[in-house]
């Protein structure tokens, strides 16, 4: 945060504003990233997977195995957020006591 009131006193309210940002390029295509978008909203089930939820293993492995890109699991998790996927856990189970 201080370092933005110090851009903003030096340079003034252009300084705030968000610029691209340099680094490494994607290694997923802009027509890959909708062809992965469009694959995770069909059932895992029709890609030979025997899992019923999406996660970030399930997708590090499609990539693999369909496009020949190797990226870790929390990139992987990224590229849902990305997409617009939300996580979801399973609810927590409340255990009986014994009688």
């Amino acid at each position: 945060m201080e370092y933005r009131v110090k851009q903003f006193n030096n340079r003034g309210l252009i300084s705030l504003l968000n610029r691209p940002r340099t680094g490494r390029p994607s290694r997923i295509s802009d027509e890959i990233m909708e062809k992965i978008d469009q694959e995770l909203r069909q059932n895992p089930h029709d890609f030979g997977y025997n899992q019923n939820m999406r996660n970030g293993i399930l997708l590090r492995q499609h990539l693999s195995d369909h496009y020949g890109i190797d990226m870790g699991v929390s990139q992987c998790q990224n590229i849902f957020l990305i997409l617009g996927f939300r996580i979801r856990r399973p609810r927590p189970t409340i255990a009986k006591g014994d009688m």
